[in-house]
């Protein structure tokens, strides 16, 4: 157990694997993969997020007729969640342990990220429907002639206002699970002027 708890510690508040004595551990191996799991899947952090929620109700098939997906995929989140020391059982069904969790890119390998980000950006969008109010849909796409330093101070800003807005949510009541993605990219490549045909 207290392997586990160091183990959750470098996931979470990114102490130096080589700190724990671990680096080329199965477990260690293990957790990293569950971890991957976790940043990869929506479905995973929907449930870490929901058990918070005070009516959350545990049943297997109530979660996976209300999530639209197949019992044996809620199981296999929720083991993988008990296992990462997100959740643990309790005689109601399931609590959160961390208040809240945040990963950083910073440290980790930047095209697994990014490929981690498109999946679950595409899970994300694709739960969108705009025809089903009680979804509570909300998408908004921009294209800026902007510079470099501008749009560097804005996901600045985008991440800062996502940490608050992860933290004060956790310290209130909460009615449901709702997913945001926020991507940026400079869509018309580096060029020089040439001239005018």
């Amino acid at each position: 157990m207290k392997t586990e708890r160091r183990l959750s510690q470098a996931a979470y508040e990114k102490i130096d694997t080589e700190e724990l004595g671990l680096p080329t551990s199965p477990e260690l191996k293990n957790h990293q993969e569950l971890q991957r799991k976790y940043t990869s899947s929506w479905l995973w952090r929907t449930l870490a997020a929901m058990v918070s929620n005070e009516n959350f109700d545990p049943s297997l098939s109530r979660l996976a007729t209300r999530l639209r997906v197949p019992i044996g995929e809620i199981v296999e989140a929720l083991e993988g969640l008990e296992k990462l020391g997100i959740i643990r059982r309790s005689a109601d069904g399931y609590e959160r342990i961390l208040k809240y969790v945040y990963f950083s890119d910073r440290d980790l390998d930047p095209s697994q990220v990014l490929a981690d980000h498109v999946l679950i950006s595409t899970q994300i969008l694709g739960r969108l429907d705009p025809r089903n109010p009680e979804l509570k849909s909300f998408y908004r796409t921009g294209f800026v002639a902007s510079n470099e330093k501008s749009v560097r101070k804005f996901c600045k800003q985008l991440e800062e206002i996502m940490k608050t807005f992860l933290m004060e949510s956790a310290a209130e009541s909460s009615d449901g699970v709702y997913a945001l993605s926020f991507s940026s990219v400079e869509v018309s490549g580096p060029g020089e002027r040439g001239e005018v045909q």
